[in-house]
């Protein structure tokens, strides 16, 4: 078989490259094409970004689920060596709350031992350093878009957990309520009592504190006298917990950022996510300085959230309540 000779070249082609006898047009991006792709690009991102958005928050709700439940199981601890909750906080004239009671359970033991939760008197303002001013992501919600500090109670670090005001009180307190209770004291069932709830610290909402000064109850717990995420009141005037210049009701709400409502610890140390239009007695929000409808009893009537905090009122939940 013989192989074909390659073609002569001429005189004036030697040294040149071949080139095709047909030229190709150069091939590019117009700039319509191009405005058509970053559009598609843009509507893309538009599309993705709420779903990325509702996974991180996801996210930060589950964490927000473990931390609640971590309290709760310390809380357990604590009363399975104590017999006994921890109190809500203990005055002299203004010491620790449950907060640093419950260190000793949630693999805090350093930081506990360096405190006196029975006796030391904590300042009113801050120190610079010191074990009263370590934050603690325990205590922490990740959606809370509030400081580190706390600057409505003396700059101490935030918390954004609150235990239930009828089972976990201070000395004095006004309602005559135990300063904490026994398991054997909810007689309504561990699965139907509150025991922790959320409060953030952003516009409209104070959070709270693990380890400052108690000017209120709010620093440590909450109530069911208002719905949930209701803003801090009177809406035309600076949040201001000091004594005398906000009504009770308005430091003790319960609010989250996450949306819709907010995550509960339940006394048998469940965590469920209890929607801001459960039922609740419309006549607390009419009410002035006075906390609760009866301070004695603590009687809110028959309605889903206020059962749910009350731990032996005998009423059942009702429906629609998780």
């Amino acid at each position: 078989m013989s192989i074909p000779s390659p073609p002569k070249l001429g005189g004036d082609q030697i040294g040149k490259p071949l080139v095709p006898s047909r030229r190709r047009r150069a091939t590019a991006f117009t700039l319509v094409e191009l405005l058509v792709v970053i559009t598609i690009i843009g509507i893309l991102i538009a599309l993705l970004l709420p779903a990325v958005q509702a996974a991180r928050e996801a996210a930060r709700r589950m964490q927000c689920t473990n931390n609640l439940k971590q309290i709760a199981l310390a809380m357990h601890t604590y009363h399975d060596t104590m017999r006994i909750f921890p109190p809500g906080s203990v005055r002299a004239p203004q010491g620790h709350t449950w907060f640093t009671f419950v260190l000793l359970f949630m693999e805090q033991r350093p930081l506990y031992d360096q405190l006196d939760p029975q006796g030391q008197q904590i300042p009113a303002t801050a120190p610079s350093t010191g074990p009263l001013v370590t934050p603690l992501s325990a205590y922490r919600c990740p959606s809370d878009t509030g400081g580190a500090i706390n600057t409505h109670y003396g700059s101490y670090p935030t918390a954004n957990y609150m235990v239930s005001r009828t089972m976990f009180n201070a000395p004095g307190n006004s309602m005559n309520w135990p300063l904490c209770v026994r398991i054997n004291a909810i007689s309504d069932g561990l699965s139907n009592t509150l025991m922790v709830s959320e409060r953030g610290l952003f516009e409209r909402s104070t959070g709270g504190i693990w380890s400052g000064w108690i000017t209120t109850a709010g620093t440590f717990s909450f109530s069911s006298t208002r719905p949930i995420n209701t803003p801090y009141l009177p809406l035309d005037q600076p949040v201001d917990v000091s004594p005398g210049n906000d009504p009770w009701y308005s430091r003790l709400t319960v609010t989250s950022q996450h949306p819709g409502g907010a995550n509960f610890a339940f006394c048998d140390g469940s965590v469920h996510f209890l929607s801001e239009t459960i039922e609740t007695n419309p006549n607390l929000t009419q009410m002035g300085q006075d906390d609760f409808q009866s301070s004695s009893t603590g009687d809110y009537g028959d309605y889903a959230y206020q059962n749910l905090i009350n731990y032996n009122d005998g009423n059942p939940v009702g429906s629609g309540a998780f």
